[in-house]
């Protein structure tokens, strides 16, 4: 084969790999310019401002690590309660007090009975003095028939003292149960329940006792999980509790426990955010929370519940979440490497910004510190605050109008809606490269590689003569 035809053949070669770069990058390398595209940006300051909000939050309430049941004697109508739901008692504070006026009638009742023992007694004691006299004077045959009476007498004199003992017990019951009438606190705290005999409607039907007491002193948090958040929370987790009127009043606590059995599933008791419908039959999982502080909190109260994922830590300087920042190569940032530790620049580091005159550019950023907890990065230079930033999504350039409103972003045009089939549908590489050359038929022509090929010309072109003998024996 001449020098001619091996000329022709590398220039097809080339010709054909130029035809298809330019056809990738013409179809599928770039994304075709449009001058009505519009991209979204936000103020750096508005986007890490939010940083609050960004967490999942759980509702919960403030109750003590105890609560204690106080029950009435069922035998015993309860004439009054002293206290109500949501009243701060302390310990022998009393909360409500026995009808007595059955047990007074009882009293005076077993008085008389007392008093007729006694009588009765003295009565005995009497017959049997008067029988011993009568024995001492009777002829010696008729004393036996005396003892007989008066062993009798002293037998019915027992009876009657163990009956008179009896009685005083009781009096002394009866006195006790109207002395002390009144049904005292055992512990301080809040009235949670408190459910009347006569009152067919209570506070609480789901509490058997008459009153329930959440005891003060330590407290925990209960939260609430459904169905859709109960694997979001585990045993261990740091939580953040959060004051629902004050969003800076926050406390700290640990998860002692997710209950997620059966008899752990119930309505949205206490716990509901204000105004959610309750009708609902949605499965409820409560999980506790042991807290290191308490102070400020009162029994009771309604607060969030956030994991701890270092949000509220106080940070110098401007830091950005993560996925915000990009490498030269178009990939978002996703770790930190031990040299941006030290706080060097990260070559190739830059954001999508607005370039102050309404267009898209890349601004190169120098990177900081890494927070793993928050992927974010501490931003060393390159933008400030007031800089207004884009999400970087695959497809944009420099040059794209920025807006601030998302409603003048159009959703449907093609920098929202790439796809890999554009180079396909475009143009066809492969079909190309088969149509300029049958590359197989043209190896099966090139018989004589040594005859074809001069290695003096092609080592004056820049080719390797003995690489090319290499692969022309492996080709043969």
């Amino acid at each position: 084969m001449s020098k001619k035809k091996v000329g022709i053949i590398v220039g097809t070669v080339v010709v054909v790999a130029a035809a298809a770069a330019a056809a990738w990058w013409k179809f599928g390398g770039n994304i075709v310019h449009d001058s009505d595209d519009r991209v979204y940006v936000q103020r750096v300051s508005a986007i890490m401002g939010t940083n609050a909000g960004m967490q999942n939050r759980y509702a919960g309430i403030v109750q003590p690590q105890k609560t204690v049941d106080i029950n009435a004697d069922s035998e015993r109508t309860i004439k009054e309660f002293y206290v109500k739901v949501g009243d701060t008692v302390e310990e022998g504070t009393p909360l409500f007090v026995y009808d007595t006026e059955e047990l007074e009638l009882e009293l005076q009742q077993a008085k008389l009975e007392d008093e007729n023992s006694n009588l009765e007694i003295s009565g005995l004691k009497n017959q049997i003095a008067e029988l011993e006299k009568e024995r001492d004077a009777a002829p010696e045959e008729g004393k036996f028939e005396y003892t007989t009476q008066i062993q009798t007498i002293q037998t019915q004199i027992r009876q009657a003292e163990f009956d008179k003992s009896s009685k005083k017990l009781d009096v002394e019951k009866l006195q006790e149960k109207i002395t002390n009438c009144e049904v005292a606190s055992t512990t301080a705290g809040v009235i949670k329940t408190l459910n009347d005999p006569k009152v067919q409607s209570n506070t609480n039907e789901t509490s058997d006792a008459t009153i329930s007491i959440m005891a003060t002193g330590n407290y925990r948090v209960k939260g609430t999980l459904d169905e859709q958040t109960v694997n979001a929370v585990f045993p261990g987790s740091n939580v953040i509790i959060r004051s629902r009127v004050d969003e800076n009043q926050t406390w700290r606590g640990t998860v002692d426990n997710v209950d997620t059995g059966e008899t752990a599933k119930e309505d949205n008791e206490d716990v509901m955010y204000s105004g959610e419908d309750t009708s609902n039959s949605a499965s409820k999982y409560p999980f506790y929370i042991s807290l290191e502080d308490t102070e400020g909190l009162i029994l009771g109260q309604h607060v969030f519940i956030e994991l701890d994922e270092g949000q509220t830590e106080v940070k110098e300087g401007l830091w950005l979440y993560g996925s915000y920042i990009v490498m030269g190569d178009g990939e978002p940032l996703e770790e930190l490497s031990t040299e941006a530790d030290t706080g060097a620049d990260i070559s190739g580091a830059y954001v999508w910004a607005d370039d102050g005159n309404g267009k898209l550019i890349k601004k190169p950023v120098v990177l900081g510190e890494y927070d793993s907890m928050l992927d974010e990065y501490q931003i060393v230079s390159g933008i400030t605050e007031s800089d207004m930033i884009a999400w970087p999504m695959e497809g944009l350039y420099e040059g794209i109008t920025v807006v601030t409103n998302m409603d003048d972003v159009d959703y449907s045009s093609d920098l929202y809606n790439t796809d890999n089939e554009m180079l396909d549908e475009n143009y066809d590489t492969e079909g190309l490269m088969e149509d300029w050359y049958d590359t197989e038929s043209m190896m099966e022509d090139w018989d004589d590689t040594e005859a074809m090929f001069d290695m003096d010309m092609l080592e004056e072109g820049g080719l390797d003569a003995d690489i090319m003998e290499e692969e022309a024996e492996v080709s043969q």
